[in-house]
């Protein structure tokens, strides 16, 4: 409960360092917060990856972070 609670927090202070944190949620025990942490880095980057590969999301972090801008809902 506590990492879904810490998830819905970084939704509400999305920035580059909630895509750092939330990045090795991806690999989480529990499907529910993998799932969560998923949803949070589509939404948030725009990236069509599988949220069955948190290798990828984590080669396009390491690619991507230095220029990343958050997507808003408005884009």
């Amino acid at each position: 409960m506590a990492r879904l609670i810490g998830l819905r927090a970084l939704q509400l202070n999305a920035d580059a360092e909630a895509v750092d944190l939330a990045l090795p949620l991806l690999r989480d025990t529990n499907s529910l917060v993998r799932s969560r942490a998923f949803e949070f880095l589509q939404t948030f980057s725009g990236q069509d990856i599988s949220r069955d590969d948190p290798a990828k999301w984590e080669q396009w972090w390491a690619a991507n972070r230095n220029t990343f801008q958050i997507r808003t809902s408005a884009q």
